[in-house]
């Protein structure tokens, strides 16, 4: 996954960031770069929320299109913090699924990526967000 034509890197400037659910996700690439650490942020369309469980679809911001997973959604359980980045600079995590804007950002561990079958290649030119194989 690539961020195309305009790749976007992260800014120290909160003003400059995206930092509410979109409608869009070429909206949702401008993150706020405040985590340490080894966190990977991912373009994602919310689908439904459950206490601190999110289902979501990953989004291909170059196919423009979700990525496959079987036909199911991946969840991230919020509240683990060894899994996702639950709070800004992520926004997935501020959408409310079917009011329009369900796009939003989640930052996943590589531990999350690996017990989920998901691939991130350190290619793309320095482009975010890096490639990802499912």
């Amino acid at each position: 996954m690539a961020a195309g034509k305009k790749p976007t890197k992260p800014t120290r400037n909160k003003a400059k960031a995206v930092v509410r659910p979109v409608r869009q996700p070429n909206e949702a690439l401008a993150y706020w770069e405040r985590v340490v650490g080894n966190y990977n942020p991912f373009v994602v369309r919310v689908l439904d929320r459950s206490g601190s469980t999110l289902y979501f679809n990953i989004w291909d911001v170059v196919e423009k299109k979700e990525f496959d997973h079987d036909g199911q959604p991946f969840t991230a359980d919020l509240s683990d913090g060894e899994m996702v980045w639950g709070s800004l600079p992520s926004t997935a995590q501020l959408v409310t699924p079917g009011q329009g804007a369900d796009f939003g950002l989640l930052l996943l561990t590589e531990a999350w990526l690996i017990t989920n079958g998901v691939s991130v290649s350190s290619g793309g030119g320095g482009k975010w967000p890096r490639n990802l194989s499912l």
